[in-house]
């Protein structure tokens, strides 16, 4: 069974049957139950936590200043810090909230392993924790029928190595990569809460002035936020979404 990671920072620390086993040139992680962690930004618009198996999960936004008008870009990373390959198990049901799909390139093989939001108000990694639910907002899996099994990452590297589950006729295991784990996605636009929809969402609102959150959480539970200004009078523009990896946007 795939179990899920638990991250450590030093400002919340919950840890639960996290065990490491070391070999020459690899480490092979396993983790106990989901937990969730807070950090502050290490600027306005980077924030990142790193875990005990030596994953760091960062995001960043362009701006922390907004027209109406404008997008806000929302990129997500994980980086292995360790001199040697690390081994990650897939964990799809371990997400904090409900959210909108954020998989790195080729889009079809990731199917994870981030989450986004974006919502009107300023909101605590902590308050995220169940908001909506948790998972996948949007139905359907990826084009190519397949789901990552674990991902090895290159030392020092934010390239994977992915082992798929993939089902044509039979179903079996497979490797492709490495690729990298960024993903990016631009937003016009704020949902007042995740809602499960049958497609590509579309947010209901269109900025107006205020404050606003940005949160991603990962597959293994950690939470990010980043919080940004909506400056000006409120402008005529259509709420949008458009995904970097799969090359679409929602109509």
């Amino acid at each position: 069974m795939k179990q899920s990671m638990v991250y450590v920072l030093a400002l919340v620390i919950v840890v639960s049957g996290v065990g490491v086993s070391s070999l020459s040139n690899s480490v092979t992680t396993t983790r106990g139950q989901t937990s969730f962690t807070t950090t502050s930004p290490s600027s306005p618009t980077t924030a990142y936590v790193l875990s005990p198996s030596g994953l760091n999960f960062s995001i960043s936004i362009n701006a922390t200043n907004l027209s109406s008008n404008q997008w806000v870009e929302i990129t997500a990373s994980l980086n292995n810090t360790l001199s040697f390959n690390n081994n990650i198990t897939a964990t799809l049901n371990g997400y904090p909230f409900l959210g909108y799909h954020l998989f790195p390139n080729p889009a079809g093989y990731w199917e994870s392993p981030y989450l986004f939001v974006v919502l009107n108000g300023t909101y605590s990694a902590q308050s995220l924790i169940g908001l909506g639910g948790r998972g996948l907002a949007e139905e359907g899996g990826s084009a190519e029928g397949a789901s990552p099994w674990s991902y090895r990452f290159s030392p020092n590297s934010s390239n994977a190595t992915l082992t798929i589950y993939e089902c044509g006729a039979p179903c079996f295991n497979r490797t492709v990569g490495p690729y990298s784990s960024s993903a990016s996605v631009v937003v016009r636009g704020y949902w007042a809460t995740p809602v499960r929809t049958g497609n590509y969402p579309s947010p209901p609102h269109a900025f107006s002035p205020g404050e606003y959150t940005v949160a991603v959480g990962d597959e293994w539970g950690a939470v990010l936020v980043l919080h940004f200004t909506v400056q000006g009078q409120a402008v005529s523009s259509t709420p949008r979404v458009c995904w970097f990896a799969d090359q679409t946007c929602s109509s």
